[in-house]
């Protein structure tokens, strides 16, 4: 069974435990812990965009080429969605390589930046 701590905590004090702390008082109860995970892990590459404008993708028939501006900085991208119009906010995930040195660049498709919309 899966359950958040917020949720147990609506129901038993848990006395600020922290989560492998409670998933040991658990396990010495009679009651087995699996795994202790962590929610929203990798949620921290997803922003949101404002669509500024779209085009079709000049080298892909599926595609289409749009105009993002995420936060205070505008940027292009290559979109899969049939559906996307300038004015709408969109969910937003870098592709992001790094190279040995451990910089993040972003990565291209068809020439473009490209970004999950």
């Amino acid at each position: 069974m899966k359950f958040t701590l917020s949720w147990l905590n609506k129901y038993v004090s848990l006395d600020s435990l922290s989560p492998n702390q409670l998933a040991e008082r658990l396990t010495m109860l009679g009651l087995e812990v699996d795994a202790v995970e962590e929610l929203y892990v990798g949620l921290d590459a997803v922003m949101t965009a404002k669509v500024l404008s779209v085009q079709k993708h000049p080298n892909a028939d599926r595609l289409s080429l749009c105009e993002v501006e995420v936060g205070n900085e505008k940027m292009p991208i290559v979109c899969g969605a049939p559906n996307v119009r300038p004015g709408q906010i969109r969910r937003s995930s870098a592709w992001r390589h790094e190279d040995q040195k451990g910089q993040g660049t972003r990565r291209s498709l068809h020439g473009n930046a490209l970004f999950l919309a």
